[in-house]
C-alpha cells in the first residue's frame, strides 16, 4: 500500500482573515476565501473542517484494512477511499 505523500502533521482550521488549513509547522494546505455571502462562507468553512480531518480519516481507513483483512466489505470500502486519497 502506498503512503500519503502530502504535508505531514496535524492539520487544523485557523481563522486569520482567511480560513486556512495548516499543519503544525504552519505550512499552507489550502486557503478558504472569506469574501463570500454567509451561505457560501458556511460551505467553505465546512469544507475546511473536512480537509483538516482528511489525514486522520486516511490513517483510520488504513488501520481498518490492517485490523480486519478478512472483512471484504471493510477492506473494499476502505481501499477505495485510500486509493482515492493517495493515487
Amino acid at each position: 500500500m502506498s503512503k500519503f505523500k502530502g504535508t505531514q502533521g496535524k492539520w487544523e482550521v485557523f481563522d486569520q482573515g482567511i480560513k486556512t488549513v495548516a499543519d503544525i509547522r504552519s505550512d499552507m494546505i489550502c486557503r478558504i476565501p472569506t469574501e463570500w455571502d454567509d451561505d457560501s462562507l458556511n460551505n467553505w468553512q465546512a469544507n475546511a473542517k473536512l480537509i483538516a480531518a482528511a489525514p486522520e480519516l486516511l490513517e483510520f481507513a488504513m488501520e481498518m484494512v490492517k485490523r480486519y483483512p478478512n472483512s471484504e466489505w471493510i477492506t473494499d470500502q476502505a481501499n477505495k477511499a485510500i486509493n482515492k486519497a493517495i493515487n
